[in-house]
């Protein structure tokens, strides 16, 4: 049962960065963008979904969360929450989680400690073209990401 998810400066729209993106990233074939998308996946009756991006984020990542909630909410979504952290930056909002009394990670925490009793049982994958996936390197554990081609 998954009891919510949290997003940290998520893609949330791959087929609009991806065409810009070294074909490394996600291939050439628009049709991958497009499974690569969280948006592709938005449906009623998701577990809560926590949105936590940082002001110094590109502006086209900002943009793209906030219209995920935008369209979350309209899919009827019960719980969907977002939050900017000032002062961060796409890796620095990462980095910092370790740090005593971080906004983010006490953000982060108030979600889960809200979500406990919120649990929706875990969806099917489904539609995922098993012989479409992109493949290539992945980053190493505890990587950040930045806001560069890329990436």
């Amino acid at each position: 049962t998954i009891k919510g998810m949290v997003a940290i400066s998520p893609f949330l729209y791959v087929e609009e960065v991806a065409p810009d993106r070294p074909k490394s990233v996600w291939g050439s074939d628009a049709s991958v963008w497009t499974v690569a998308s969280p948006s592709s996946y938005f449906r009623p009756g998701n577990p809560p979904l926590f949105f936590l991006y940082a002001d110094g984020d590109a502006e086209w990542r900002r943009d793209q969360i906030h219209r995920a909630v935008t369209a979350l909410q309209a899919l009827g979504q019960e719980r969907v929450e977002v939050v900017e952290i000032p002062d961060r930056d796409h890796l620095s909002i990462i980095e910092r989680l370790v740090e005593r009394d971080d906004l983010a990670a006490s953000r982060i925490a108030d979600f889960v400690l809200g979500s406990e009793n919120e649990a929706v049982p875990a969806p099917q994958a489904t539609g995922f073209p098993t012989d479409r996936r992109v493949k290539g390197p992945r980053s190493p554990a505890g990587g950040g990401a930045r806001d560069s081609p890329g990436t």
